[in-house]
């Protein structure tokens, strides 16, 4: 089997521009998610999702000649966090959280302690666990430690370095090539948010 593979040079609106924020959007975090809809010759990307799920910033081009047609932006932007000089941990003391503990189904507990040591080893969290007995979770990872008490659960951005909503953006082109569905979906979680976004002439 063998196939050709067409490549084209996408421009973004100006960072100092009419487009500016849009801009921003996607040098912050770079891009969500991505799509080619062949029957109408457009692409479209979106923007990374942000607290709260908020419509992402959208860019619309023209496949042929790579021109930007569309920089939508529905929602203002928050200021960006300053960087990191160290990648932070998402739980303080005092979070709950639950612990997945090797056969052990996710396990209740409340964060104690940061960086302890353990054995030979040592980890990021002591968890003091609801059942009575405590844990050391190795590393900050999602499938090892998540939050359960409300809110949103947080994941490390390396290009943003600083620690940005845990959700994936899913992107596609309707036909017609005038309006786009974007999913934004909570890490780990059923739940999340779905937006219809139309542009064309006169929109952005």
């Amino acid at each position: 089997r063998s196939g050709v593979a067409a490549g084209r040079s996408l421009f973004g609106p100006a960072p100092r521009g009419r487009h500016g924020s849009v801009a921003a959007a996607f040098r912050y975090g770079g891009v969500g998610a991505i799509d080619y809809g062949a029957a109408s010759g457009v692409v479209a990307a979106c923007s990374l999702p942000r607290k709260g799920l908020p419509p992402p910033a959208v860019l619309v081009w023209d496949w042929r000649t790579g021109v930007c047609l569309q920089a939508v932006l529905l929602h203002p932007l928050p200021p960006a966090p300053p960087p990191a000089a160290v990648r932070p941990l998402r739980f303080p003391i005092g979070a709950q959280v639950a612990c997945r503990m090797g056969a052990w189904p996710w396990l209740h507990g409340t964060v104690a302690d940061h960086h302890v040591s353990h054995g030979e080893g040592g980890g990021v969290y002591l968890v003091h666990l609801d059942r009575g007995d405590s844990c050391v979770v190795p590393v900050d990872h999602p499938d090892l430690v998540r939050g359960v008490a409300g809110g949103e659960a947080l994941a490390w951005n390396e290009r943003a370095q600083a620690m940005e909503v845990a959700a994936e953006a899913t992107l596609a082109l309707h036909p017609s090539g005038c309006r786009l569905a974007v999913g934004m979906w909570h890490a780990g979680a059923a739940a999340g948010v779905a937006y219809s976004i139309g542009f064309g002439p006169g929109r952005g």
